[in-house]
């Protein structure tokens, strides 16, 4: 005989964070063992009572037993079975951490940098022709980049300056400040500084090292690291080994850089991830 659903075999328990659902089936020993050695209990999901936590079987009479499937909502959003995806135990299979915190970058590095923000421009004169109200700036002042230089019909008549000081000083001639920095005093902004942990399960000490080897020091794609971020790529920048009592556990600490990290000076990660 297949297994069947038990008479009054469904039983739920309303909890804190969720409800409990328990799914009761029996049949012979032969069929209970056939069912219960097939089942991989994975965070999938069955309509109407989450995700699936564990499986048992019991003997209930001589060649009689049962099969009990346990069910938990808890993780899932309200009003929906989107479920909340736990870490996963099994060896080989990945579990992650994120961290980010703020780094000091150069202003210059800024995405949307322009040479206005901390420079100010001057324009020099004949100290008989020095205008007697402030000159406007020239067209290319408000889109100059970090990389922009002053056009060659305008240099020598132009410069950029953070202090007056930089200015030279030239007989017969004056510099006039046309603008000062829009965002004077600032030399940095803070940027996201992310690093992702991946933890990995192995049954032995070598197998466990050659993943830390192998990964150590290499550029990865946002795809091999398991991340969402659509930019840049990560760089393995630590690895440790260690027994937890029941399998060996291999530490990786990713380092993301959102410009890329420099693929002369690193090599990129190749293998199956």
């Amino acid at each position: 005989m297949a297994t069947k659903k038990l008479h009054q075999g469904l039983t739920q328990e309303k909890t804190q964070v969720g409800t409990v659902t328990t799914i009761t089936y029996y049949g012979t020993k032969n069929d209970i063992d056939t069912e219960f050695n097939s089942i991989n209990v994975t965070p999938t999901t069955t309509s109407g009572y989450g995700r699936l936590e564990s499986v048992s079987k019991q003997q209930i009479a001589a060649d009689l037993w049962s099969l009990s499937y346990k069910y938990n909502t808890a993780g899932y959003s309200s009003g929906s079975l989107t479920p909340s995806v736990p870490p996963s135990t099994e060896v080989g299979v990945k579990s992650y951490s994120l961290d980010c915190s703020m780094i000091s970058s150069p202003l210059e590095q800024h995405p949307s940098y322009l040479k206005k923000w901390n420079y100010g421009l001057a324009r020099k004169y004949l100290i008989a022709n020095k205008p007697a109200t402030l000159p406007s700036t020239p067209g290319w002042y408000d889109t100059a980049t970090a990389t922009s230089v002053i056009p060659i019909a305008d240099q020598g008549d132009y410069q950029w300056f953070q202090s007056t000081s930089e200015l030279p000083l030239e007989s017969g001639y004056v510099w006039v400040e046309l603008a000062q920095p829009t965002m004077a005093g600032y030399t940095s902004y803070d940027e996201a500084g992310y690093t992702l942990t991946m933890l990995e399960r192995q049954k032995t000490y070598v197998a466990a090292e050659t993943v830390a080897k192998a990964k150590a020091n290499k550029i990865f794609t946002n795809t091999q690291v398991g991340s969402s971020f659509s930019g840049g790529n990560w760089k393995c920048d630590r690895a440790t080994v260690a027994w937890d009592g029941e399998f060996w556990i291999v530490t990786l600490t990713f380092t993301y850089s959102a410009r890329g990290w420099n693929t002369t000076l690193y090599d990129t990660y190749t293998g199956s991830v």
